[in-house]
């Protein structure tokens, strides 16, 4: 097949990647459903108000920063066209409606998404060759796993696509062995995408071999190699400094929080017997698919029986991440950093397999099969786009407490995280309720900022809508219900199938014996006035999606999925007369 014809391939593939990616961009807005997406972009906002303080350490500070970036030129763009008059005006009109605010941070990361697949094609045509690289940039645009991911507001991809500049200048600097510039770039770029996403750092394993493999035949190897080293490794650290100048300051914390917690919920905590194939039968199984799942477990294997630099290169960080990954549970997104090297050398196993079989029809037949192993993934992947955009449970309920409920009711509502209704409906609050939420925040020693501005222009940004006094929780107790004596409650499923099986180790201990106990308390003195059932239940950590997600996920039937309705079942009960 001639270039011309695979270069009109390669631009279909990325096209329909980001076509693919951008389908859901409006999914959920205004409301807010997706974990840590809100992080992101409320960190971004308070570095406008000179607060340079991060919200969580959990999470790295250069995609927050890059949003700061963005914020910053869409405030001048408005005040210049007489849309803001000061900065208070954008964060006033964040509060009001957050879309524009969330669409500039998930077309980044779907701008990245789609940058992933470039540059997986543009390593693997480097290092191998063009028609591999078309096919493995196949894998990276439409693997379940990838798609997933790239279009939300969280930092993963945007990781991931920094990690693979790093290493395309990597390859870049050892094919020029003796201009070190380039290598260095290299370290810098690490540094950032760590900043970004802190388990990037994988990155490091290709970094180091490289320095072997451009000063193995130095006359004095041993010191150059060393000095590679070590002049990379200041670079790492300043690319670091660079995205994340707030840690140093926050050394205690810093570290207490990127690594104790971060390690602590990921690391060692995986309860299954046969902990050694956990990520063959359950991340790589739901993230890539049996069949991409099988060819990339074969390239490894090809790899290091050949182990040529670029085999070697290539495996380090799919290796490096299952040896510190492989004891623990987490979620199939923690593979993002390995994905697009396995698809490289997936696609690179499958180049050679079908060379062997049919030498003559080689390039046909691979493009072929290549199609094949990623068309469930395709369709799955089609499927998530689509269910994520359907109607939802909590705004169906939004919309029917607005409509039947008297406002200013004493509500008890659960699904509430840091006081954001990630998991129930999104009804507005009054004036009582924030000042019970502000006095709670400065109690902890926040500044209660949103709040105040909430409080301050209040009729600004709520004008005639109805408001309710809320008691907020994230899972109620029975106690809380004996407590509270609201007029209204209102429970979420999220908080009974909260993780999936092989996250129950988050929850505390008899959770389930509380939540029956908290449900006796409710059905003793409330009547259940209103339901609201998704077409099928999932876990509360989309887009974090378990093993029940992805079951649910492909048990979706294309006759039905124009009706699908997604989200956790919410109850609305009425207390007895």
């Amino acid at each position: 097949m001639n270039s011309k014809r695979l270069r009109i391939i390669l631009f279909s593939v990325i096209g329909l990647a980001f076509a693919i990616r951008i389908y859901s961009v409006f999914a959920n807005l205004p409301f807010i459903y997706w974990h840590d997406e809100n992080h992101y972009i409320d960190n971004a906002l308070c570095f406008g108000n000179w607060n340079f303080k991060l919200i969580t350490f959990a999470h790295g500070a250069l995609y927050p920063m890059v949003l700061f970036l963005e914020y910053s030129v869409y405030y001048i763009i408005g005040k210049v066209t007489g849309m803001f008059q000061c900065p208070l005006d954008l964060y006033i009109g964040y509060l009001k409606d957050p879309t524009s605010f969330f669409l500039m941070a998930r077309l980044t990361t779907i701008l990245c998404g789609t940058g992933v697949v470039c540059l997986t094609y543009l390593i693997a045509k480097k290092v191998y060759d063009m028609n591999i690289g078309l096919v493995a940039g196949l894998f990276a645009g439409f693997s379940l796993l990838m798609v997933q991911m790239s279009s939300v507001a969280l930092a993963d991809v945007p990781s991931v696509f920094v990690l693979l500049l790093s290493f395309l200048a990597l390859v870049v600097s050892i094919e020029k062995l003796r201009d070190d510039r380039v290598y260095y770039i290299a370290a810098i770029l690490i540094g950032l995408s760590v900043a970004c996403k802190y388990y990037t750092i994988f990155g490091v394993a290709p970094l180091y071999i490289a320095a072997y493999i451009k000063c193995r035949n130095s006359e004095n190897k041993t010191r150059r190699f060393f000095s590679l080293v070590t002049i990379a490794s200041f670079f790492i650290f300043l690319g670091f400094c660079i995205g994340m100048p707030f840690f140093l300051p926050n050394l205690g914390r810093f570290f207490r929080e990127a690594f104790i917690s971060n390690s602590g919920a990921y690391i060692f905590t995986n309860p299954n017997k046969n902990v050694w194939l956990f990520y063959f039968t359950h991340h790589l199984r739901n993230g890539f698919g049996i069949s991409l799942g099988i060819l990339s477990i074969c390239g490894i294997c090809y790899a290091i029986y050949k182990h040529s630099k670029w085999d070697i290169l290539l495996i380090s960080i799919p290796v490096a991440h299952y040896l510190i990954f492989m004891h623990s549970t987490g979620f199939a997104y923690h593979l993002l950093p390995a994905a697009p090297f396995m698809f490289i050398l997936a696609a690179r196993f499958l180049y050679v397999i079908s060379g062997r079989i049919f030498p003559r029809l080689k390039i046909s037949v691979f493009l072929c099969l290549g199609i094949l192993v990623v068309l469930p993934m395709f369709i799955d992947s089609v499927k998530f786009m689509i269910t994520i955009s359907s109607p939802d449970t909590r705004e169906a309920a939004k919309t029917w407490i607005g409509e039947n409920i008297p406002a200013g009711a004493k509500i008890l509502g659960e699904g509430y995280i840091a006081a954001v209704p990630i998991h129930g409906p999104a009804i507005i609050e009054n004036m009582e309720t924030l000042k019970k939420d502000l006095d709670d925040v400065v109690s902890k020693g926040g500044s209660g900022f949103p709040l105040k501005t909430k409080m301050a222009h209040f009729s600004r940004l709520y004008g005639e809508d109805r408001t309710y006094n809320i008691f907020k929780a994230y899972a109620l107790s029975a106690d809380d219900v004996r407590r509270a004596n609201a007029s209204y409650i209102i429970t979420t499923g999220d908080n009974d199938n909260p993780t999936g099986p092989e996250l129950s180790y988050y929850l505390p201990d008899k959770y389930y014996a509380e939540r029956r106990k908290m449900m006796d308390a409710v059905l003793a003195r409330y009547s259940l006035i209103k339901s609201f059932m998704p077409s099928k239940e999932m876990t509360s950590w989309i887009p974090h999606l378990t093993d029940k997600d992805y079951e649910a996920l492909r048990a979706v039937k294309w006759g039905s999925i124009r009706h699908y309705v997604k989200g956790p079942r919410i109850d609305i009960f009425k207390l007895k007369k």
